[in-house]
């Protein structure tokens, strides 16, 4: 299992076969790494264990649901790319 600050490039879940992803089942996207992660954002796994269900009534579920909401999401490699060099730029230059 990963630790907090260990190499996450290493991705757990590969794609076989000839099913799509947006057709895959929950259970299928979910890694040993999976609840690494949640640990290392500060959510409780301890959610994992529970009911999906009874989710929305539960503490926990808000907390780790404010941690994920609070993830920049970027969509691939080009488009960060694109923005620090952006950055970048604006940091060398002046008006």
């Amino acid at each position: 299992m990963l630790q907090c600050g260990e190499d996450w490039s290493n991705r757990g879940i590969k794609l076989q076969g000839s099913k799509k992803l947006e057709n895959k089942e929950l259970h299928e996207l979910v890694a040993a790494s999976s609840t690494s992660a949640l640990h290392c954002l500060g959510a409780d796994v301890e959610l994992l264990t529970m009911n999906p269900a009874g989710w929305t009534d539960s503490p926990l579920f808000h907390k780790a649901k404010s941690v994920v909401d609070s993830i920049k999401v970027v969509n691939d490699s080009a488009e960060r790319s694109v923005a620090l060099m952006a950055s970048y730029n604006e940091s060398i230059t002046k008006n």
